[in-house]
């Protein structure tokens, strides 16, 4: 198992989603029909890039939007 590796510069600008941004994507994903567990959002990346996949291909291009900023910031 390798060292930790530390955080480039464009890293530790990046801080993760704050809580009300979770809660924006979870109604912006409820509007479209879709539920989402904001507090597996927080703890489960992989659920997390799952759910804004699915919302990086929606219809909806403020959903679109939204999401990928998201998506820059869990990198």
């Amino acid at each position: 198992m390798g060292l930790p590796q530390p955080l480039s510069p464009s890293d530790a600008e990046r801080p993760a989603p704050a809580l009300s941004e979770w809660i924006g994507f979870k109604w912006l994903m409820g509007v479209q029909g879709h539920r989402v567990d904001v507090q597996r959002l927080q703890c489960d990346s992989e659920y997390a890039l799952t759910c804004l996949a699915q919302a990086c291909g929606g219809r909806d291009p403020v959903l679109r939007a939204y999401a990928e900023r998201l998506r820059q910031r869990l990198g």
